[in-house]
C-alpha cells in the first residue's frame, strides 16, 4: 500500500504533465544579470512601506534579486537566507530551521517579523515562523527585502530584530509557461508548473503549481536515518488589474499541504522517562489576499490591504493546532508636503484558535510537549502609526521620525520609536545612524501554555549550579522529576536599539555596505525555580517523598513560572560585498560579527530562556557567480559558521561548505543545471533544538539535476 503522500505526490505530477500546453512559444525573459549600479538604484519597500533605493535607505538592507534566486544552488527559503550578513540560518531536520537575525536565536526563535507580499507569516502560538509552511515557488520571487534592525515602527509587533520581507512577482512580469523537474539522492523528486496569461487591456494573472519529495537526513550520533524525511505540495494563483496611475487591484491566494518526520524525543513519567521516537507532523493551510491601491491627486496614494489564513497543524508529541487569522491593514502616503514625505497608516489582526493534544501513533503516558491548550481562544492586536521623512537639505541630508502604537488587550500598549538620519554627500556615498526601540508582544505559550522541558530519572537529579539556584538545596529525589515552564506573568520584551552604517561605491564594479549596532535588551523572557511539590497529592520536597501508591504514578514537579527580568546586549558588524573584477564574474561577500550578554536576577533565582549560545560569534560567505559563455553559468557558494551551543550540554562544531551549481541552456527554452550541496564533508551538524525534544542530525551531501522549460 503505497503512503498517503507519496499518491498525493504522483498525483500532482500526472496534473503537471497533462497541462502542458501542446505550442511552444518564446521565453518571456532573458537570463541577464543586474550590474551593480541597478542593484543599488533598485527600488525596495520594506525600510520605509514605500518605493525607496537601497542607496537611499537609512538602515541595514540587503536584497536577494529574482537573478541571484535564478543562479543560486539554494532550494529552500532559508538556505536562500544564509548568505545574508546579520542572518543566523542553521538546519535542526529536513523540515525545520533556526532563524534569527543580530541574536537570540533557536528553533523557536520569535523576534523576527516574516512577510510574504506584505502578509505576515509569524505564529501566534509561540511568535515564530513555521519554515515548512512557506513553500513560495521560488521561481515566482521577484526580490527579497531584509532589514536588519528594529523594524516595529513600520511592522509592528515581533520586528524586534529584522523583517524578512518575500516579495512575488506580479502577474504581468510571469507571463508564458515554465515546467521545472529536478531529481537526485537526497531531493528525491521535485516539479514546480506556472503559468500566466492576460485578460483583456489591463487584467493578468497566474498560477502556479509543484510538489516534492525530500530525503531523510542522518542521527548525528550513529548515521542512521533520522526518519525526517519531507514530503509537500502546493498550488496558488494571482490576479493583477487596474492601472497604477489610477487604482491598481491584486487578489492572489494559496494553498500548501506537508508531512514531514521528526526524531522526537518523548517525555515519559515511566523507565526509560526519555524515549527517542520518530513522529510525523502534518500540516495544511490556506490564504487569501486582496488589495488595492489607489493614487489621489499628483503625488499622495493610499493602500488597503486585508487577508485571511487558515492553517492546521498535526504536531505529534506536541499539539493539534487550528487557526484562522484575520488582517487589515489600511496606509496613507502624503507626498504633497513641502520638503516632507509622510506615511500613517492602522492596523488590525485577530486571531482565533483551537488547541487539543496531539496523541496519535504515540503512547498513552507521553507528556504533551505544550500543556495546557486545549480549547479555544482570541487574540486581538490593534495598531496606529506614522513616519515622516524629512529633508533638511535637499538631495543631502534627510531626517525620518517615526513611531507606532500597539495594544494587546491582555498586556495594554507599547510604543515603538525611531529616529533616523541620512548624509548622501556625493551620489556614491550613503552614510546613516538610527536610534529606535521595538517590543515583541506575549504570544499565546507565553499567557497561558506550560512547556515541558525535559523527566528527570529517580535519584539521578542533582542540582549542580547553585549560583543559579542561590537558597535552593540540592535535590537527589526517588521519584521522577518534571521540569516544566511557564505559568507566570509576562509582558512585552524591549529592546533600544543604536545603529549606523556606510554605503560606498568606490566604482561601477565595486561597492560595499558596512553596518554596526548595539542592542539593548529590557525584559526578556526569564523562568524563575522554585521549590518542587509533588504530584499528585500536592506538598512540597522533601516532605512529601512517599511510595507511589498501588495503582499511581507519583512524581515531582519543577515548575518555573516565565516572567521579564532578563536585561542585556548584543552587538556587533555586518560587512555586504558586491565586486566585479572582470566582465563575466560577479564576487558577493558577507561577514558577521557578533557579541552578545544576558543578565537575570540570579539573587531570586532566575535565568534566561532566551540563549545567545546559539549565536555564532562569527560567520562569513563568499559566492562567485561566473558567465563562463552566454548559454554557460557557474556558481560557487562557500560559507564558513563558528561553534554554537544551542542547548545547556551541547556543543557545535563550526563549519565551512561549499555549495555550487552548474547551468547550461542549448536553447533559449530549455535550461539542464547540475546542483551540489555540502561538497566539502559527507555530512554534518548544524545545530540542535534548545529543549532537547529532538534527536541531534547531520545534514548531508547531496546532488541533483534539474530541466527547466518554458513554452
Amino acid at each position: 500500500m503505497k503512503h498517503p503522500s507519496e499518491a498525493r505526490t504522483r498525483t500532482l505530477l500526472i496534473v503537471l504533465l497533462a497541462t502542458l500546453p501542446s505550442t511552444l512559444v518564446h521565453a518571456a525573459e532573458d537570463f541577464l544579470d543586474l550590474n551593480l549600479r541597478e542593484v543599488l538604484d533598485l527600488d525596495i519597500t520594506t525600510a520605509s512601506r514605500k518605493p525607496q533605493s537601497v542607496s537611499q535607505a537609512a538602515a541595514a538592507v540587503y536584497v536577494i534579486t529574482a537573478e541571484d534566486i535564478r543562479r543560486s544552488p539554494a532550494r529552500t527559503l532559508p538556505d536562500l537566507l544564509r548568505t545574508v550578513p546579520g542572518l543566523q540560518v542553521a538546519s535542526i531536520t529536513t523540515s525545520t530551521w533556526a532563524i534569527s537575525a543580530r541574536g537570540l536565536n533557536g528553533r523557536n526563535a520569535n523576534k523576527l517579523q516574516v512577510l510574504i507580499d506584505g502578509r505576515s507569516v509569524y505564529s501566534p502560538l509561540f511568535g515564530g515562523v513555521y519554515w515548512d509552511a512557506q513553500d513560495t515557488a521560488l521561481a515566482d520571487i521577484e526580490r527579497i527585502e531584509v532589514v536588519r534592525g528594529p523594524g516595529g515602527t513600520l511592522w509592528g509587533a515581533n520586528a524586534f530584530h529584522g523583517v524578512i520581507n518575500i516579495i512575488t512577482r506580479s502577474a504581468a512580469s510571469s507571463q508564458g509557461t515554465q515546467l521545472s523537474l529536478s531529481g537526485g539522492d537526497e531531493e528525491k523528486f521535485a516539479a514546480t508548473l506556472k503559468h500566466g496569461g492576460q485578460i483583456g487591456d489591463d487584467a493578468h494573472y497566474r498560477f502556479y503549481v509543484k510538489g516534492f519529495d525530500r530525503d531523510a537526513s542522518r542521527l548525528a550520533s550513529t548515521g542512521a536515518s533520522a526518519r525526517d524525511g519531507w514530503r509537500a505540495g502546493a498550488a496558488g494563483a494571482r490576479l493583477d488589474f487596474g492601472s497604477e496611475e489610477s487604482s491598481a487591484y491584486t487578489l492572489q491566494g494559496d494553498y500548501y499541504y506537508g508531512e514531514a518526520g521528526e526524531p522526537s524525543v518523548l517525555n515519559l513519567l515511566r523507565p526509560p522517562y526519555r524515549l527517542y521516537q520518530p513522529t510525523e507532523t502534518h500540516y495544511e493551510g490556506a490564504s487569501v489576499l486582496g488589495r488595492w491601491q489607489r493614487q489621489v491627486g499628483e503625488s499622495d496614494s493610499f493602500t488597503l490591504q486585508g487577508f485571511v489564513d487558515f492553517t492546521r497543524r498535526d504536531w505529534t508529541a506536541h499539539t493539534e493546532e487550528k487557526r484562522v487569522t484575520w488582517d487589515l491593514d489600511f496606509q496613507y502616503h502624503l507626498r504633497s508636503l513641502p520638503r516632507n514625505d509622510l506615511i500613517i497608516g492602522i492596523g488590525m489582526r485577530q486571531s482565533d484558535d483551537s488547541y487539543a493534544a496531539a496523541t496519535r501513533h504515540i503512547p498513552a503516558d507521553v507528556l504533551q510537549f505544550v500543556q495546557g491548550q486545549s480549547g479555544g481562544g482570541v487574540q486581538r492586536l490593534f495598531s496606529l502609526f506614522a513616519q515622516d521623512d524629512i529633508s533638511l537639505v535637499p538631495d543631502d541630508l534627510t531626517l525620518t521620525l517615526g513611531a507606532k502604537v500597539e495594544h494587546l488587550p491582555e498586556t495594554g500598549s507599547e510604543i515603538s520609536p525611531n529616529a533616523r538620519l541620512l548624509w548622501t554627500p556625493a551620489g556614491s556615498w550613503s552614510i546613516w545612524g538610527a536610534v529606535s526601540r521595538a517590543v515583541r508582544t506575549p504570544t499565546r505559550v507565553d499567557l497561558r501554555g506550560k512547556v515541558v522541558a525535559a523527566v528527570e530519572p529517580p535519584a539521578s537529579y542533582v542540582i549542580s549550579q547553585p549560583e543559579v539556584l542561590r537558597g535552593f538545596n540540592q535535590i537527589i529525589s526517588p521519584l521522577p522529576i518534571v521540569l516544566q515552564q511557564g505559568s507566570g506573568r509576562v509582558i512585552a520584551e524591549r529592546v533600544v536599539s543604536f545603529e549606523a552604517g556606510v554605503k560606498h561605491r568606490f566604482s561601477e564594479t565595486l561597492g560595499v555596505d558596512v553596518s554596526a549596532f548595539r542592542n539593548e535588551y529590557d525584559r526578556l523572557r526569564t523562568a524563575q525555580l522554585v521549590p518542587p511539590l509533588c504530584q499528585p497529592g500536592g506538598g512540597t520536597a522533601p516532605a512529601c517523598l512517599l511510595a507511589s501508591p498501588p495503582g499511581s504514578v507519583q512524581y515531582l514537579i519543577e515548575n518555573s513560572p516565565v516572567g521579564n527580568r532578563t536585561d542585556g546586549y548584543g552587538q556587533g558588524v555586518e560587512l555586504a560585498l558586491d565586486w566585479m573584477p572582470v566582465g563575466p564574474l560577479r564576487l558577493q561577500g558577507a561577514l558577521t560579527v557578533f557579541k552578545s550578554l544576558t543578565e537575570a536576577d540570579y539573587a531570586a533565582g532566575e535565568f534566561e530562556t532566551d540563549r545567545d549560545s546559539g549565536t555564532p560569534r562569527t560567520q562569513w560567505s563568499l559566492t562567485a557567480l561566473w558567465n563562463a559563455g552566454r548559454n554557460t553559468d557557474l556558481t560557487l557558494a562557500l560559507r564558513q559558521v563558528d561553534k554554537t551551543s544551542p542547548a545547556i550540554g551541547i556543543e557545535v562544531d563550526g563549519y565551512t561548505e561549499l555549495d555550487a551549481r552548474l547551468a547550461w541552456r542549448p536553447r533559449q527554452n530549455l535550461e539542464l543545471a547540475l546542483h551540489g550541496r555540502n561538497l566539502l564533508h559527507g555530512r554534518h551538524q548544524e545545530y540542535a533544538s534548545e529543549l532537547l525534544d529532538i534527536a541531534l542530525t547531520s545534514v548531508e551531501r547531496s546532488v541533483f539535476g534539474q530541466v527547466s522549460f518554458k513554452f
